[in-house]
């Protein structure tokens, strides 16, 4: 970081290098996942679209969905597939499906914020705090491919690692199973990563209860109810 040096494709598809810490977009970015959740709170509806919003700021690369293969088509194999594997495997598939850098400054250029009466930074497009991996832009573009924009998301887990990602199904219109099984076939076997830990479900399941407030002056009663049931739980006979 003493001298970066960072790729991005520009407005007009070129890709260009930019030296220097790319500060806009790091505070516009924490600007950003502050009111993406705050809009979050009021549009609960609008999950799988802001997830995705999210992860804009994280993303390495912007892959085509359309120019990926079929749902059909990514549960097999394809010739040209053969002589890579890995590592290898995962540049092809960028390559060959048209991958370029994210535009970390789209929206926040000085000509954008000069001709803009000021876009609410819920929906500015760019802003990145570059913790993302391009295995997981694939599994994202991936799973949009087979299942829909609307229909599934993806996020960088935690500080961005690696060790995880989210995935957030919207279940009245995919079935999670489907899902599973899709990741594992064309994902995780594709690209030779284990999969041994299976799948963490943090919802539904465990011992927490998702609560959802309208308002909220609401908070105050939810906690004082909360307080007098378990005053009659520690008060009931075993």
């Amino acid at each position: 970081w003493h001298d970066p040096l960072l790729r991005r494709t520009d407005s007009a598809g070129k890709v260009v290098n930019e030296f220097g810490a790319p500060l806009r977009s790091m505070v516009g970015y924490l600007f950003g996942e502050v009111a993406k959740n705050c809009f979050l709170i009021h549009h609960p509806e609008q999950w799988i679209e802001y997830v995705s919003r999210s992860q804009l700021g994280d993303r390495c690369f912007e892959i085509p969905l359309d120019s990926l293969p079929t749902k059909a088509a990514m549960l097999g194999d394809f010739d040209w597939e053969k002589p890579f594997h890995g590592p290898g495997l995962l540049e092809q598939w960028l390559k060959r499906f048209g991958a370029k850098p994210f535009d970390y400054n789209r929206g926040l250029d000085d000509r954008s914020l000069a001709s803009s009466s000021g876009q609410p930074f819920h929906l500015v497009p760019g802003t990145n705090f570059f913790r993302g991996l391009a295995v997981i832009d694939l599994a994202e573009a991936m799973l949009k491919r087979a299942y829909g924009e609307n229909s599934v998301a993806v996020r960088v887990n935690a500080a961005g690692q690696g060790d995880f990602f989210q995935v957030h199904v919207d279940t009245h219109q995919v079935d999670p199973e489907d899902v599973k099984q899709f990741l594992l076939a064309a994902f995780y076997r594709r690209l030779g990563l284990p999969a041994d830990r299976g799948f963490v479900e943090p919802h539904p399941g465990g011992g927490a209860v998702g609560v959802r407030l309208n308002r909220f002056e609401e908070l105050s009663n939810l906690i004082a109810e909360l307080h007098r049931w378990l005053g009659q739980a520690s008060n009931a006979s075993p």
